[in-house]
């Protein structure tokens, strides 16, 4: 009954109301806290004075690890000052969350050889997730060419927004492994030295 009451609850209109709801019953406290962290968006330093949450999430999902399984859909928007404390807070949370299915990486602006080889190779794991369905990559620079192609193996909607990709060495080509699952592909500008 509680989940049909809350099915019409927005997280981000109703996110008072829900946190409301979550606390008068325990048996609304799980459908509440399902609805409220379907989406999570996270985001370093910036220079907008942001409060950065990068720590409040790793925080929040080792003390309540269950809601890591109700994140479906997670952002993340790194910094202009890319912090490192800021990647090993990133792992974590990567590491932790088994069900996203659409990921965001946005207003990066950093090249993926800045990025902790922990942090590198926990978005290559989500990127590999059989329930990871979305995947929109906004402007990183210097991906690595197998990064692509091995997303679309796995992910059906791939979006690539002011992304740019490392040159193959000459002699050297992509690897071809299983039929790709994609079947939406939106390259944005920028993204043009891809083909």
């Amino acid at each position: 009954m509680a989940i049909g009451i809350l099915c019409d609850f927005d997280p981000a209109t109703d996110r008072a109301s829900l946190k409301c709801i979550a606390l008068t019953a325990t048996d609304f406290t799980g459908p509440a806290q399902r609805v409220l962290f379907r989406a999570l968006s996270i985001h370093g330093h910036s220079r907008h004075s942001w409060s950065p949450t990068f720590a409040r999430a790793r925080d929040l999902l080792l003390d309540s690890p269950h809601i890591a399984g109700y994140v479906k859909d997670l952002t993340v928007r790194f910094s202009w000052a890319n912090r490192p404390e800021n990647h090993d807070q990133l792992e974590h949370i990567l590491r932790t969350l088994p069900k996203v299915r659409c990921f965001v990486v946005q207003r990066a602006g950093v090249g993926w050889d800045a990025l902790r080889p922990g942090l590198k190779s926990a978005i290559l794991a989500l990127m590999g997730f059989p329930v990871l369905d979305t995947l929109h990559l906004i402007h990183i620079l210097d991906v690595p060419p197998t990064v692509i192609p091995g997303a679309a193996r796995n992910i059906r909607v791939l979006s690539l927004q002011n992304v740019s990709v490392q040159k193959l060495e000459a002699g050297t080509t992509s690897e071809a492994g299983a039929a790709p699952r994609l079947a939406h592909l939106t390259l944005y500008r920028n993204a043009f030295n891809l083909l």
